[in-house]
């Protein structure tokens, strides 16, 4: 809780911690660094996320990414994106997570285990 702050509501000692903790020309500075830094970050990644893509859809069929619903900052619902790792199919109202050995999982995903000499 770095940015949190004591309150009084009503009388009663209350903590704020629903506060955006930059404002002004911090707020506009951590932006522009956080767009330069996963602007370049993404330069340099752009050749191996291209890799895992054509391997993903040469071993298995179906998309490339998996989407999934989640919850984010304040509740707002987001889309996240991965790299898919499981073949694709229609599970109904139970979802099972995976285990050792799935045979859902894609071939990509089966690295043998490896021996320490």
């Amino acid at each position: 809780m770095l940015h949190s702050r004591w309150t009084s509501i009503g009388g009663l000692p209350a903590v704020s911690v629903f506060e955006h903790p930059f404002y002004g020309v911090d707020g506009v500075l951590k932006r522009s660094t956080d767009l330069l830094l996963a602007t370049a970050a993404l330069a340099l990644l752009a050749v191996p996320m291209l890799l895992v893509a054509v391997a993903i859809k040469l071993t298995s069929p179906g998309p490339i990414f998996f989407r999934q619903r989640r919850y984010g900052l304040d509740g707002r619902e987001i889309l996240v994106w991965k790299f898919r790792s499981m073949n694709v199919m229609e599970n109904g109202g139970v979802v099972n997570q995976a285990t050792k050995n799935d045979p859902r999982v894609t071939q990509t995903r089966r690295v043998p285990p490896q021996e320490f000499t």
